[in-house]
């Protein structure tokens, strides 16, 4: 028995190490961030190769039938619809993300769990460096707003203070756990880590932490002392203080943001982020309403909300919301599978709860905070997107419900004893007979158990097998030759990549052929149609047809109709003077309602647009637009193209990363 127990010890350490190694790796890794996107691709292969160690070392776990069945509707769905996807090239990563953190969850959550504790002691030292490596970049740096270690240092626009917001949401409430008894230093420490929510001028955040530090407050009233409020008085004087000394400093050197027009949507983001959201939620609800079973497939939202979008610009990789994203993408299906998954956790949690300890009760309280607050800021900005974010929700609720596990021990009983008891030979036999049933009853739950538990093993080992395809084809690719990728499930934008490559070197057969391959695993891809295009303008080219040239790229137009201006540009190339047709005029109104606001936009670099190519675009169509304007229109607009060149010029040589 104490081999066993050494054993049991080993596995759990091995579990909890392995966690803290891969969120460690996970949050303060300068490159590979964001999943859906394939820059944080590595580190979900690693996770998904983890995953049948992780499995292997629960081997004893109570009956819970409801929750192993919504998440099994909900993973397969995901799965089915990836399979069915519009745009198969790109969703791999999130669902291996998605897969990957549900089989944590259901190998934690339903045994008892030895390292709660130390796991949320852990989580709230990172939680702290986070904020350090935060400040130390935001009085360096010239973005406005606080992002921590959520950055790639390889790309200039490519940082994510909303998912900074959302880790502190969902880590700071550890350090109220680990510290049982509030004093002046952990007083300070969480006057720091929330200063440091202060400065990523998150409003969705403070929404969440006003409603989190709500149920704190309704939860503990009775506990609530003189000194505890002094307590929370310094910590609030500190967060504000450092707050307001980190802008003064910063002040010296480069911009800050006005906390009044930001909290009043007065600094230009009434359209930008307000209205924005609404818009990305009633684009999402179409969408949902177009394809309701399946929805279009994983990170599909980008490319299907392209034609819907009512504004310039106006483009985003999800929804803003949580379940809306799912709805979208995943289809309805899988959207109630993780609905009736979270339903069915939080009636377990609360059916048990008065059952607990006065301590673990404490516990999953302030745990449940971290998973409310977490939920609640994705309702209004979705930052699940990063993996170290997704996986901090798994193992919160599996944790909770870890604690809340009630163990069962198979009563032993035998005839004699039964005997003894019983001196009527019918209540005898009636007893027997009920032993016998709850007997058989036992054993076969503890059968369905140990077969869902070795189910999810073998699940476990497929996505191991399939992360060690892909992790091997991903690092052939860079280190011999990208061609490995037409083997991949995750192909991303190779077929797109070779095909400008070979358009480049004038091999337009293969530069068709890719794209062909492309249009075929994504067919909402304007750039596959715009490259179509290309290669059908060519008059060098086999390929040489002026109608199916403007006809392709008008698909890509109308795919993508309000973000890259490229399409525009190549269109207006193959207009001719003297020929005019109506798709012409219908183009040249569009290009003339969308640049005037184009070079506002620019100039204010509203979504980083100051840093991309569409500026230089922006600017040769102005000179193509030369012919269809009169001469002081054309003046002013080129005015205007002038101003926004010389501030994007500006915007671009400030950046230090």
């Amino acid at each position: 028995m104490k081999n066993l127990g050494e054993r049991s010890f080993f596995r759990q350490s091995f579990s909890f190490y392995f966690m803290c190694f891969f969120l460690v790796l996970a949050v303060f890794n300068p490159v590979f961030k964001k999943y859906d996107y394939g820059a944080e691709f590595p580190l979900v292969l690693i996770l998904g190769l983890s995953l049948p160690f992780l499995v292997v070392n629960y081997l004893k776990s109570e009956r819970a039938f409801l929750e192993k069945f919504f998440l099994s509707i909900f993973t397969g769905f995901v799965i089915i619809s990836f399979i069915t996807s519009s745009t198969k090239n790109i969703g791999l990563s999130e669902v291996l993300a998605f897969i990957s953190a549900v089989t944590v969850y259901l190998a934690f959550a339903h045994t008892r769990v030895d390292f709660v504790q130390r796991f949320l002691r852990f989580l709230a030292i990172i939680c702290t460096f986070s904020v350090i490596a935060g400040y130390f970049i935001y009085l360096t740096q010239p973005e406005v707003r606080m992002f921590g270690p959520f950055f790639n240092i390889l790309k200039h626009n490519n940082v994510w203070p909303n998912a900074f917001a959302l880790f502190l949401l969902m880590t700071w409430p550890s350090f109220l756990i680990v510290h049982k008894k509030w004093d002046i230093r952990v007083a300070a420490i969480l006057g720091i880590i929330l200063s440091g929510l202060l400065l990523t001028y998150s409003r969705g955040a403070l929404i969440a932490f006003t409603g989190q530090v709500f149920l704190i407050f309704v939860y503990f009233i009775k506990r609530i002392s003189f000194k505890n409020i002094g307590l929370i008085i310094f910590t609030a004087i500190l967060a504000v203080g450092l707050f307001l000394g980190a802008n003064q400093i910063r002040a010296m050197q480069y911009q800050t943001l006005d906390v009044e027009k930001k909290l009043t949507f007065q600094n230009g983001e009434n359209l930008t982020s307000k209205q924005e959201r609404i818009d990305f939620w009633e684009g999402a609800i179409e969408l949902i309403k177009e394809k309701p079973l399946l929805g279009y497939g994983p990170f599909s939202f980008r490319y299907a909300y392209n034609s819907h979008q009512p504004l310039l610009l106006e483009s985003s990789d999800h929804p803003h919301d949580l379940f809306l994203k799912i709805g979208a993408e995943n289809g309805l299906i899988a959207l109630f599978g993780f609905l009736g998954f979270l339903i069915t956790l939080f009636f377990t949690v609360v059916k048990r709860f008065k059952k607990l300890s006065k301590e673990n009760r404490v516990l999953v309280y302030l745990m449940g905070i971290s998973v409310v607050g977490s939920i609640s800021h994705n309702m209004i900005d979705y930052n699940f997107n990063f993996i170290a974010n997704l996986l901090i929700l798994f193992i919160l609720m599996a944790l909770i419900r870890s604690v809340c596990v009630i163990k069962r021990h198979a009563e032993k009983l035998s005839s004699p004893a039964l005997s003894k008891n019983f001196d009527s030979p019918v209540r005898l036999v009636h007893c027997e007979s009920k032993f016998f049933c709850r007997l058989v009853s036992d054993n076969f739950s503890a059968c369905l158990r140990l077969i869902s538990h070795y189910l999810l093993f073998i699940f476990s080992i497929l996505i191991a097998i399939l992360a060690l395809y892909e992790g091997a084809l991903w690092t052939l690719s860079y280190v011999s030759n990208g061609d490995y990728l037409k083997y991949s499930l995750y192909p991303r934008n190779f077929y797109l990549s070779s095909a400008e490559e070979s358009i480049k070197t004038g091999d337009f057969s293969k530069a068709m052929e890719n794209i062909d391959r492309q249009i075929s695993l994504n067919k909402l891809d304007p750039q596959a149609f715009y490259l179509r295009g290309v290669v059908y303008c060519k008059k060098e080219s086999k390929y040489y047809n002026l109608e199916f040239c403007k006809t392709n790229l008008g698909t890509a137009i109308k795919l993508n109709p309000l973000n890259d201006l490229a399409y525009y540009m190549g269109y207006l190339k193959t207009i001719d003077d003297n020929n005019i047709t109506p798709q012409d005029k219908k183009i040249l109104i569009k290009i003339f309602e969308i640049l005037p606001k184009y070079f506002i936009m620019a100039q204010q670099n509203t979504h980083f647009t100051a840093y991309t190519g569409n500026v230089e675009i922006a600017s040769e169509i102005t000179d193509l637009l030369k012919n269809y304007m009169k001469k002081d229109d054309w003046n002013s607009i080129d005015q205007e193209r002038t101003k926004m060149l010389k501030d994007a010029q500006n915007l671009r040589g400030n950046k230090q990363f």
